[in-house]
Protein backbone atom coordinates (compact mmCIF):
# COMPACT_ATOMS: atom_id res chain seq x y z
CA UNK A 1 0.00 0.00 0.00
CA UNK A 2 2.78 2.31 1.33
CA UNK A 3 0.59 4.64 2.92
CA UNK A 4 1.42 6.27 6.50
CA UNK A 5 -1.26 5.57 9.06
CA UNK A 6 -3.17 9.00 10.25
CA UNK A 7 -5.61 9.77 12.57
CA UNK A 8 -9.06 9.02 11.42
CA UNK A 9 -8.10 6.66 8.68
CA UNK A 10 -10.89 3.96 8.25
CA UNK A 11 -10.55 -0.10 8.01
CA UNK A 12 -13.75 -2.28 6.79
CA UNK A 13 -12.43 -4.83 9.92
CA UNK A 14 -9.76 -5.49 12.31
CA UNK A 15 -7.98 -7.97 10.04
CA UNK A 16 -7.74 -5.37 7.31
CA UNK A 17 -6.21 -2.51 9.62
CA UNK A 18 -3.52 -5.75 11.04
CA UNK A 19 -2.66 -6.27 7.31
CA UNK A 20 -1.90 -2.86 6.31
CA UNK A 21 0.11 -2.02 9.71
CA UNK A 22 1.94 -5.19 9.03
CA UNK A 23 2.81 -3.77 5.41
CA UNK A 24 3.12 -0.26 7.05
CA UNK A 25 5.87 -2.07 9.38
CA UNK A 26 7.47 -3.83 6.88
CA UNK A 27 8.25 -1.01 4.61
CA UNK A 28 9.56 1.09 7.84
CA UNK A 29 11.42 -1.61 9.02
CA UNK A 30 9.31 -3.42 12.30
CA UNK A 31 7.17 -5.43 13.52
CA UNK A 32 3.61 -4.96 15.19
CA UNK A 33 2.13 -7.10 17.56
CA UNK A 34 -1.36 -7.37 18.77
CA UNK A 35 -1.39 -5.80 22.12
CA UNK A 36 -5.29 -6.11 22.93
CA UNK A 37 -8.82 -6.56 21.12
CA UNK A 38 -12.01 -6.40 22.57
CA UNK A 39 -15.44 -8.22 21.82
CA UNK A 40 -18.21 -6.49 21.84
CA UNK A 41 -21.12 -8.76 24.65
CA UNK A 42 -23.73 -7.52 22.16
CA UNK A 43 -22.89 -9.20 19.11
CA UNK A 44 -19.38 -10.69 19.49
CA UNK A 45 -17.79 -8.39 16.68
CA UNK A 46 -14.41 -6.54 17.91
CA UNK A 47 -15.10 -3.24 19.26
CA UNK A 48 -11.40 -2.00 19.67
CA UNK A 49 -8.07 -3.35 19.70
CA UNK A 50 -4.11 -1.58 20.18
CA UNK A 51 -1.33 -2.93 18.07
CA UNK A 52 2.19 -1.86 19.39
CA UNK A 53 5.99 -2.35 18.41
CA UNK A 54 7.31 -6.22 19.02
CA UNK A 55 10.13 -4.25 21.35
CA UNK A 56 7.01 -2.63 23.59
CA UNK A 57 7.42 -3.58 27.43
CA UNK A 58 9.68 -5.38 29.02
CA UNK A 59 10.28 -8.99 29.92
CA UNK A 60 8.41 -10.05 33.42
CA UNK A 61 10.51 -10.65 36.40
CA UNK A 62 10.90 -14.39 36.70
CA UNK A 63 10.61 -15.67 40.28
CA UNK A 64 13.71 -17.16 41.91
CA UNK A 65 11.80 -20.43 42.17
CA UNK A 66 11.81 -21.07 38.29
CA UNK A 67 15.41 -22.52 37.12
CA UNK A 68 16.60 -21.56 33.77
CA UNK A 69 18.25 -23.58 31.20
CA UNK A 70 19.82 -20.11 29.94
CA UNK A 71 19.26 -16.88 30.30
CA UNK A 72 18.73 -14.42 27.17
CA UNK A 73 19.39 -11.12 25.73
CA UNK A 74 16.49 -8.21 26.48
CA UNK A 75 15.19 -7.68 23.20
CA UNK A 76 12.37 -5.07 24.23
CA UNK A 77 13.15 -1.38 24.73
CA UNK A 78 9.78 -0.17 26.36
CA UNK A 79 9.00 1.30 22.54
CA UNK A 80 5.75 3.35 22.73
CA UNK A 81 4.37 2.59 19.18
CA UNK A 82 0.72 2.00 19.53
CA UNK A 83 -1.79 1.93 16.59
CA UNK A 84 -4.99 1.97 18.16
CA UNK A 85 -8.49 1.48 16.63
CA UNK A 86 -12.38 1.06 17.60
CA UNK A 87 -15.55 0.38 15.66
CA UNK A 88 -16.96 3.92 14.42
CA UNK A 89 -20.96 3.77 15.15
CA UNK A 90 -21.88 6.49 12.57
CA UNK A 91 -19.17 5.11 9.96
CA UNK A 92 -21.34 1.99 9.73
CA UNK A 93 -19.34 -1.00 11.04
CA UNK A 94 -15.95 0.65 10.02
CA UNK A 95 -12.73 0.96 12.32
CA UNK A 96 -11.56 4.27 13.01
CA UNK A 97 -7.44 5.18 13.65
CA UNK A 98 -8.31 7.00 17.25
CA UNK A 99 -5.09 6.54 18.62
CA UNK A 100 -1.17 6.96 17.12
CA UNK A 101 2.19 7.08 18.03
CA UNK A 102 4.64 6.47 15.78
CA UNK A 103 8.49 7.12 17.20
CA UNK A 104 10.23 4.39 18.17
CA UNK A 105 12.94 4.40 20.79
CA UNK A 106 15.32 1.55 18.74
CA UNK A 107 17.11 0.55 15.49
CA UNK A 108 14.56 -0.12 12.86
CA UNK A 109 15.46 -3.20 10.33
CA UNK A 110 17.35 -2.24 7.09
CA UNK A 111 15.66 -2.95 3.66
CA UNK A 112 18.81 -5.43 3.55
CA UNK A 113 17.34 -6.88 6.69
CA UNK A 114 13.53 -6.64 6.79
CA UNK A 115 13.00 -10.38 5.69
CA UNK A 116 14.53 -11.67 8.43
CA UNK A 117 11.67 -9.87 10.80
CA UNK A 118 9.40 -12.20 12.45
CA UNK A 119 6.33 -10.68 10.62
CA UNK A 120 8.13 -11.04 7.20
CA UNK A 121 7.93 -14.57 7.35
CA UNK A 122 6.07 -17.02 4.87
CA UNK A 123 5.99 -20.19 3.95
CA UNK A 124 4.70 -20.85 -0.15
CA UNK A 125 2.18 -23.33 -0.52
CA UNK A 126 4.23 -26.15 -1.32
CA UNK A 127 5.55 -25.82 2.02
CA UNK A 128 2.34 -26.04 3.78
CA UNK A 129 1.11 -28.98 1.79
CA UNK A 130 4.19 -30.49 2.90
CA UNK A 131 3.55 -29.68 6.67
CA UNK A 132 -0.15 -31.28 6.14
CA UNK A 133 1.16 -34.11 4.84
CA UNK A 134 4.04 -34.52 7.46
CA UNK A 135 0.82 -34.12 9.75
CA UNK A 136 -1.77 -36.32 8.33
CA UNK A 137 1.06 -39.20 8.27
CA UNK A 138 2.57 -39.08 11.44
CA UNK A 139 5.56 -38.57 10.63
CA UNK A 140 7.83 -35.45 12.09
CA UNK A 141 8.21 -32.67 9.92
CA UNK A 142 11.90 -32.40 9.89
CA UNK A 143 12.10 -36.10 9.53
CA UNK A 144 9.74 -35.75 6.29
CA UNK A 145 11.84 -33.18 4.96
CA UNK A 146 14.54 -35.13 5.62
CA UNK A 147 12.77 -38.06 3.18
CA UNK A 148 11.62 -36.03 0.80
CA UNK A 149 15.29 -34.23 0.20
CA UNK A 150 17.11 -37.37 -0.25
CA UNK A 151 18.36 -38.43 -3.80
CA UNK A 152 17.29 -41.76 -5.29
Amino acid sequence: MGMIPKLGMDFDSVEDAWVFLTEYGATTGFTPRRFYCHTSRKDGLPSNAVFVCNKEGKRGENSDLMTKKRERAETRTSCKVKFGIHREPSAFGKYRIYMLHLEHNHLLHTRATIHMMPSQHHITEIQANEIELADASGIQVKRSHEFMSKKA
